[in-house]
């Protein structure tokens, strides 16, 4: 399904990617390979999700140059 999508500076998205902000021993949380590899070759600014219940220490994670955030109810941040 990501094949197609065009590059984008910001990302909405329901889960996370792969390794960033997700629970790999869990099958519900764990998050997506395939969107992983969309955000290394796209390499938007940032990437928000939720679905996951992230530890809140982790805070705003990197992949690559992509900032990824957990979103969760409201949560601000600056698009800069």
């Amino acid at each position: 399904m990501l094949a197609g999508l065009p590059a984008a500076a910001v990302l909405l998205t329901h889960s996370p990617p792969a390794g960033v902000n997700d629970d790999p021993g869990d099958r519900v949380h764990g998050g997506s390979q395939a969107l992983r590899e969309w955000v290394e070759r796209e390499r938007p600014s940032w990437l928000l999700h939720g679905h996951t219940l992230p530890n809140p220490a982790w805070g705003v994670a990197r992949l690559g140059p992509t900032r990824v955030v957990h979103v969760r109810g409201a949560v601000p941040i600056e698009l800069a």
